[in-house]
């Protein structure tokens, strides 16, 4: 007691563990990816009947939905603008829509199989997705034309991420774990985590942490400016098939084929909660751009929102330094 009070003293209040809050349900199709509004509380979520619908995490309200897939979109991306999203299907489709008016305004289908996994740069000028034929492809929406792909070779790429406010992309491969690329397809670094490779990675906001989920049930963390791991989370029973960050950094959740959608705290690299009974071959997981809220899928095809408390937003950027005027 001596300690604590003299922490609050000293800084005012004592640090707050995060945990899980109250797990509210929303009767869908099955889901297949979320994307998050940033810094809000909306998400884009893809069904199972091929339909893209918005919802609010805070209402749990529908908002718009988007028709127009052949087959169901197993990927999604919200811009860092907030203006558009992509999504992906099986039929190796990539449509990019106009939030404001509901049109889509770009289509892509240069996959030879179905899309996996889509990612904007900070700047919504590009966009990166990844297929079932184990390349990526890179996109200028400027121009609205392809101008790269590039081949894994073998790696067995599952999910791709452009990095925050850097132009970098990150991979989770079968051959490694991850791989950071440039732009133009130079390997930057590999990263030689999980036996077995890893399915999926994730950044925090601030693009200083790199989060990887592994065949081999456990995920790792990584400072991804050098290639460290940081440390490592353990307790899935199976191989963990997603992953994704809060915003702040403090937090993350993983799906696997145990059944389990686990939430950690990547601070102290421990479980700090758990949600039972999920989809059978590992929920799609996000936390929404304002860090309130987990979003998983459960195994009776119901979507689930879950509370985090405390919320974990992004960080406020660092403020540019003032420059005192000397006197002459």
């Amino acid at each position: 007691m001596v300690v604590f009070a003299a922490f609050v003293t000293l800084f005012g209040q004592a640090p707050v563990e995060p945990k899980l809050g109250p797990t509210h349900r929303i009767e869908t199709p099955e889901a297949l990816s979320f994307a998050a509004e940033p810094g809000g509380h909306r998400f884009v979520a893809t069904f199972m009947d091929s339909s893209v619908r918005i919802y609010d995490a805070a209402t749990l309200k529908k908002i718009k939905v988007f028709r127009g897939h052949p087959f169901p979109p197993h990927a999604c991306a919200w811009s860092k603008d907030g203006r558009y999203i992509a999504t992906g299907d099986e039929s190796a489709r990539v449509f990019v829509w106009d939030l404001k008016t509901g049109q889509r305004i770009m289509q892509f289908r240069d996959h030879t199989k179905g899309i996996q996994n889509l990612s904007f740069n900070q700047d919504g000028s590009m966009l990166v997705s990844t297929g079932n034929d184990d390349v990526l492809k890179l996109y200028d929406l400027k121009t609205k034309k392809l101008v790269r792909t590039i081949d894994a070779n073998g790696g067995g790429i599952y999910g791709a991420e452009f990095a925050p406010r850097v132009n970098i992309i990150a991979t989770a491969t079968l051959s490694e774990g991850a791989r950071i690329y440039s732009p133009t397809g130079t390997i930057i670094y590999k990263m030689n985590n999980n036996a077995g490779g890893a399915y999926d990675c994730d950044y925090n906001a601030a693009g200083t942490m790199l989060i990887t989920a592994g065949k081999d049930s456990n995920l790792v963390l990584w400072d991804p400016k050098n290639a460290t791991r940081l440390g490592t989370m353990r307790g899935h029973e199976d191989q963990v098939l997603h992953v994704a960050m809060a915003p702040s950094g403090r937090v993350a959740a993983s799906s696997s084929d145990d059944r389990t959608v686990r939430v950690w705290d990547t601070k102290a690299f421990k479980e700090i909660g758990k949600l039972e009974q999920q989809d059978t071959q590992g929920s799609p997981v996000r936390f929404t751009g304002d860090g309130k809220w987990l979003l998983s899928m459960d195994i009776g095809n119901q979507m689930e929102v879950t509370q985090i408390i405390p919320p974990q937003p992004a960080p406020e950027p660092p403020k540019p330094a003032k420059h005192r005027r000397h006197r002459r």
